[in-house]
């Protein structure tokens, strides 16, 4: 299995997998054992162009039945940056396909069998991978060692080490709130904006 990543407008940030589908576009270890008879179900398994095709991150999975057109792969789109991925991938009957009902779906994606399961892990590109860097339509990096030491006389220094990219900083958002419930105490979360 193949995995390529790329971004456009459209699809936002994709990959495309491709993987050999047919017995003629890779030499199995048992094919010198076998003729190649269609009826034989494990290259008519090998050799279909419905699919089972499994995404999953560590926030989300979800499962989808793809029917292979001229092209040899999918595109998988919006995904995350910065972010892995699993696929796993099993070729299923076209009796299967016709049934695209929720609940066969979830089954076959809980499904202990193992065979013929392709399976691939990949990881995206960070956003300033393709934005650049300093590009706005990357999220920050965040601070590191933020500190807040109260002064004797009731003020707060705070401090922090910056990305490692500062010039890209604009300003800083600084949120606090008081953690006690002192009637005199304002509650409400508060903001300032800091020039970098």
């Amino acid at each position: 299995m193949i995995v390529t990543t790329q971004y456009n407008k459209k699809d936002g940030l994709c990959a495309l997998v491709k993987w050999n589908h047919s017995p003629y576009q890779l030499e199995l270890p048992y094919q010198h054992e076998l003729s190649l008879d269609v009826s034989d179900n494990r290259l008519a398994l090998y050799g279909s162009c419905h699919y089972n095709i499994t995404i999953l991150n560590e926030t989300s999975q979800e499962t989808i039945l793809f029917t292979l057109d001229n092209g040899n792969g999918i595109l998988l789109s919006n995904l995350q940056f910065s972010t892995e991925y699993s696929i796993a991938i099993r070729s299923i009957s076209s009796a299967i396909a016709d049934d695209s009902s929720l609940i066969y779906q979830r089954n076959m994606s809980n499904s202990n069998d193992t065979n013929g399961i392709l399976e691939h892990r990949f990881l995206t590109p960070k956003c300033n991978e393709i934005f650049g860097s300093g590009s706005l339509e990357c999220a920050p990096e965040p601070v590191k060692n933020l500190e807040a030491m109260v002064n004797s006389n009731g003020t707060v220094k705070i401090q922090w080490i910056p990305s490692s990219e500062p010039n890209t900083i604009l300003v800083y958002q600084l949120l606090y709130q008081s953690i006690t419930n002192h009637y005199d105490c304002d509650n409400d979360p508060s903001s300032i904006y800091i020039n970098a």
